[in-house]
């Protein structure tokens, strides 16, 4: 997901709204148009783009350790466990 985020922001950085905004000042709202509204708008979105990247990217590192650490280390403990039941079990196969 992290980067799905991050090549998210990174197409809005090469959004270039400039030429549909080229025309005459006195047409529509004028010779900039919805330019300075959309590099707003596409601001904020690559901001929150890239702050859920670099959130989900370390939520993913987080989730990846804590299974590393304590998952292995459990189930480890429970392989050992049942082990020791079997070889305990002498009518077991």
């Amino acid at each position: 997901m992290g980067g799905a985020h991050t090549s998210a922001a990174a197409v809005i950085d090469h959004v270039d709204v400039a030429a549909a905004n080229d025309r005459p000042a006195q047409i529509g709202i004028g010779a900039t148009g919805f330019s300075s509204a959309y590099k707003t708008a596409a601001s904020a979105v690559h901001r929150m783009l890239t702050s859920n990247a670099a959130s989900l990217n370390d939520s993913g590192r987080a989730l990846i350790w804590c299974a590393d650490q304590n998952y292995a280390r459990a189930d480890d403990d429970v392989k050992s466990y049942f082990d020791s039941l079997n070889r305990a079990d002498t009518d077991h196969d």
